[in-house]
């Protein structure tokens, strides 16, 4: 038996698209590794993480009663709010707002620095927790 020049045609084709999608195939397959993330977490008291020092530099500022601080406003706070500063009493709250009053807002909260009697020592305490 004979086979025309479609029949020879036609199983050429066919032969090559098998080659071809094998081949694509196994390019697809063979350069990707499996992923596999682990859902596992190791607990440990609170307190270990904290003589260790192991607790995250990154994580959100919280007291040991898991509360997140809010930063405040300077610009806006009043004095009771501006006292919940560490380092910032009702005197340096009442400058603050004396100093907004005189001024207007603060542009950056860099410039906190500008109250009297609030310093760098007293800016690295409090910048994590001051916005405007």
């Amino acid at each position: 038996m004979k086979l025309t020049k479609t029949e020879k045609f036609a199983i050429l084709l066919t032969a090559l698209f098998l080659v071809f999608s094998i081949g694509l195939r196994a390019g697809r397959d063979g350069g990707r590794e499996e992923l596999y993330i682990s859902t596992e977490v190791e607990r440990r008291p609170l307190d270990s993480a904290v003589e260790t020092n192991d607790a995250p530099t990154d994580a959100p500022d919280m007291s040991l009663n898991n509360e997140v601080r809010i930063p405040v406003n300077i610009n806006t706070a009043d004095a009771e709010l501006l006292t919940t500063l560490d380092g910032i009493g009702e005197k340096l709250a009442a400058r603050i707002i004396d100093y907004r009053e005189e001024n207007g807002n603060f542009e950056r909260p860099q410039d906190i620095t500008l109250v009297p009697g609030i310093g760098d020592g007293i800016y690295s305490r409090i910048c994590a927790d001051i916005v405007v």
